[in-house]
């Protein structure tokens, strides 16, 4: 058994990069993951590289509804959730000229408002939170800036 094992932990953005190594990486060391997305295609093939028992969910963390509704599917299939690796983002990388309001509030909306406005509903959820954040990483009390220092 890993150090993780009979704990359940949800990845946001955990469908591909840093959040699917960290999704994986949990997975081996024993966790039952959840991985939230956007991309149903990349959502499935990502649950396909976990172990039985992890959860694939679509999911806009910027969308209170989709939150709700993420939380409720994980809540029925996982009973509770141990930990939240808070790693979903969104960019856009254009010439600043070519920058639209929308998808400037898209980025904003992603990445500003998505973290710190839903900060409250998943600490509801989960009695721990970790951030792939770097911008606040250091803020926040008592974060793990690894498994070994992780305390589920």
């Amino acid at each position: 058994m890993g150090r993780l094992a009979n704990k359940n932990i949800l990845i946001t953005g955990g469908n591909s990069g840093i959040g699917l190594a960290a999704a994986q990486e949990f997975d081996r060391e024993g966790s039952r993951v959840a991985i939230c997305g956007l991309n149903e295609g990349s959502l499935q093939a990502a649950k396909e590289t976990l172990g039985p028992g992890s959860l694939a969910v679509h999911a806009d963390v910027s969308n209170l509804t989709d939150l709700d509704t993420m939380f409720a599917t994980i809540k029925r299939e996982f009973g509770h959730l141990d930990g939240v690796f808070v790693n979903a983002g969104y960019s856009v990388f254009l010439p600043f000229e070519e920058m639209t309001e929308q998808k400037f509030d898209r980025v904003i909306a992603v990445n500003f408002k998505g973290f710190t406005s839903r900060f409250k509903k998943l600490c509801r959820y989960s009695g721990r939170l970790l951030c792939n954040h770097q911008c606040v990483r250091r803020r926040v009390e008592g974060m793990a800036d690894n498994l070994d220092r992780l305390d589920l």
